[in-house]
């Protein structure tokens, strides 16, 4: 049997962090797709129409160019449930998933 150390855990949560913050940005899946199509063919306003159909187009240039849907991404939360023996005190844990958002912002910028 193997014996996670802090350390690997410390880096596991972290590269979590950069996965699952590109990932929600990039990955939407074809469910929401069709919803929006949906939204976008059934909404009466104009404006509304314009902005579903705005919603679709970039998330269709987004999977084109291998980039995030969102330009404005807001803040990442993350919701995290650890044993009372988990090894890595909650600091660590916030520092971990903070490294690794900010790491997957600078590998995957935001578009303008």
């Amino acid at each position: 049997m193997t014996t996670a150390t802090t350390t690997d855990l410390d880096v596991a949560v972290e590269n979590a962090a950069a996965h699952l913050y590109v990932w929600a940005l990039k990955d939407i899946p074809q469910d929401l797709r069709d919803a929006l199509a949906r939204a976008a063919e059934t909404e009466t306003s104009v404006t509304g129409q314009r902005v579903l159909q705005t919603i679709l187009r970039n998330v269709n240039v987004a999977e084109d160019e291998k980039n995030l849907v969102c330009q404005d991404t807001g803040i990442a939360v993350y919701y995290c449930r650890v044993g009372e023996h988990f090894p890595l005190h909650p600091a660590r844990i916030y520092a971990a998933l903070k490294d690794g958002t900010e790491r997957a912002t600078i590998e995957h910028p935001l578009r303008s």
